[in-house]
């Protein structure tokens, strides 16, 4: 369990990983890929938060609204139906993997 999130600043805030910080990048090191706030996140990560967060909604919608967890057969279908390296790529964006992100961590903004 991660804990509660805070709603006014989507950090974790209470349990194991409560008020966990994200490391900083090492600015001396031209390999170390960091968020534009300098932090240990994707290069297209732009929460400005120091703190590990969560996000409930995407856009004001909850993501079950959106995003249905995969399934078995969205991971079969993946995997045996697609014919091409095209077709593979465009749809494994979209499901099975794009509603993980949204479901475990969300994608940020209210």
């Amino acid at each position: 369990n991660f804990g509660a999130t805070s709603s006014l600043d989507h950090h974790i805030s209470t349990g194991k990983f409560a008020n966990q910080v994200v490391g900083l990048a090492n600015a001396s090191s031209p390999s170390d890929t960091s968020s534009p706030y300098g932090f240990l996140r994707a290069p297209w990560n732009l929460n400005p938060s120091p703190y590990v967060s969560r996000y409930h909604k995407n856009c004001g919608e909850n993501p079950g609204s959106m995003y249905s967890w995969p399934t078995c057969m969205n991971h079969w279908a993946l995997t045996f139906k697609k014919k091409t390296w095209y077709d593979w790529i465009w749809d494994v964006s979209y499901s099975p993997h794009g509603p993980v992100h949204v479901w475990v961590g969300g994608m940020g903004g209210d």
